[in-house]
């Protein structure tokens, strides 16, 4: 043993190299919390809140009536074209976007007014 100025060796001499090895494994847990495992947490609980606020603003969106904007644009076309249609009501949208990708795929030009709409609603 090392003779230590003013007893600091009978303090050092409680201490074995096992207490040294399970105090660092103490302290590297306590870093790996706060480095990985705390900010995966924060991370999913921000996904979480993401989630919430989507769901809140297409209940909204639903609830208020809202309409929808669909948009068919053109590829590999020159100069591009874009249509769009508002559509009020998630049913009537989803019958809009099945006859325009009907039209589409028919190869005739997507210009569907709303009034052509097979049944109101």
């Amino acid at each position: 043993m090392i003779d230590a100025p003013n007893g600091w060796g009978d303090w050092f001499s409680a201490f074995d190299s096992t207490d040294l090895w399970a105090g660092l494994a103490v302290v590297g847990a306590i870093l790996a919390a706060a480095l990985i495992v705390i900010p995966i947490l924060l991370f999913g609980l921000e996904l979480i809140l993401v989630g919430i606020v989507l769901a809140i603003g297409l209940m909204a969106r639903i609830t208020l009536g809202r309409p929808w904007t669909i948009e068919a644009r053109t590829v590999n076309l020159e100069p591009p074209r874009v249509l769009e249609w508002q559509v009020a009501g998630w049913h009537r949208s989803a019958r809009l976007l099945a006859q325009i990708a009907a039209q589409i795929s028919e190869g005739s030009n997507a210009t569907l007014e709303l009034g052509a709409l097979s049944s109101p609603g």
